[in-house]
């Protein structure tokens, strides 16, 4: 009983609900005296228990996760896919597949498309970065072979300007045309060839030179070549024509140098001075000599020593100045044993 401007609580439970949601109710208060009946309306708001949102919440993390992990697996198959399209790429461009570099690059690009197929991506770049290297290699023989046949097209050019009567120009030539097909399948070998050529070549131009240039001076005016041993010189620079003639190796190109040295040597101005200084010695023995082969007599004897004296004046002519004192060391040697025979 509530007594009149008097206040009761009233405690009412409600449940039932078969999902969190808002549901709208009313309260009905009947007055026994006046009869008079009150409905008060009631806003219910319902919500989940703890369980329920932390069950959603770990769900959505977890999709959340999954799609994350997948979407960056897909980002990376695509990134390695279009890497081993353009090496694919590449590799139909570099050209035939009987080439053993391309070959080995083309299994690497295989296998590195099944592993991706298979999300294996380290495998995958492990197999992409091997092809990618046979590739490069293939590009750099491809460089080297394409230089290593200008090489040769420079050397034959300038054998060719040798001239065909030179010695050399047909096994040079022939040597070098022979090697052109063997750049592409024996790039180092014959690189190495073309290197001892490419030497020789060198050699030979300069050794042909230098003795072209002694033939020159030997056969000029000055003063000073009529004091060289010019038969000794001709005689070297023959030998010289027969080497480089012969020539295969660079050690018979080091053999014609050796000589080459030697007719320099001959040419030069301390061997032509000290040939000036010998004659003037040889001349003045000789001088000695000419007045006792006057005083010498008999027929026989006579055309014996001459025949000596002439020896060494020829040679002293020539600038044979060994030959010219060995004569008159043997003129000499006569001399006196014709003194003691009188």
């Amino acid at each position: 009983v509530v007594e009149p401007g008097g206040l009761q609580r009233i405690e009412a439970t409600i449940g039932g609900f078969l999902q969190a949601g808002t549901y709208l109710g009313a309260i009905t208060v009947h007055d026994t005296v006046s009869g008079e009946r009150l409905e008060i309306p009631v806003r219910v708001s319902v919500k989940d228990a703890w369980l329920m949102p932390g069950a959603v919440l770990f769900a959505t993390v977890l999709t959340a996760a999954g799609v994350n992990y997948w979407t960056k697996k897909g980002r990376r198959k695509n990134r390695l896919d279009l890497r081993l399209t353009e090496l694919q790429n590449t590799l139909k461009l570099a050209g035939s597949d009987e080439n053993p570099i391309l070959s080995d690059a083309l299994q690497f690009l295989e296998k590195a498309r099944a592993y991706a197929q298979e999300f294996q991506f380290s495998r995958a770049e492990a197999a992409i970065e091997a092809g990618k290297q046979r590739l490069e290699a293939y590009e750099q023989r491809k460089h080297g072979s394409e230089a290593l046949r200008q090489t040769i097209q420079a050397l034959l050019h300038d054998v060719r300007e040798f001239g065909e009567s030179d010695p050399q120009n047909a096994r040079l030539n022939g040597e070098l045309i022979r090697l052109l097909p063997n750049v592409e399948h024996d790039l180092e070998g014959t690189e190495a060839i073309v290197k001892q050529l490419e030497m020789f070549l060198h050699a030979y131009r300069l050794a042909r030179r230098d003795a072209f240039t002694a033939r020159e001076k030997l056969a000029g005016s000055g003063e000073y070549v009529k004091k060289a041993d010019q038969s000794k010189i001709e005689f070297l620079l023959r030998e010289i024509d027969r080497m480089l003639t012969n020539a295969e190796t660079m050690s018979a190109l080091d053999e014609a140098n050796a000589l080459l040295r030697k007719v320099a040597f001959e040419l030069s101005p301390e061997k032509i001075n000290d040939n000036i200084f010998r004659s003037q010695r040889i001349e003045k023995r000789l001088d000695l000599l000419r007045e006792q082969v006057k005083r010498v007599t008999g027929t026989q004897m006579q055309r014996i020593v001459g025949n000596m004296q002439e020896r060494a004046e020829s040679a002293l002519r020539d600038n044979r100045c060994e030959e010219s004192e060995a004569a008159l060391q043997e003129l000499d040697k006569t001399l006196k044993l014709v003194e003691k025979m009188k």
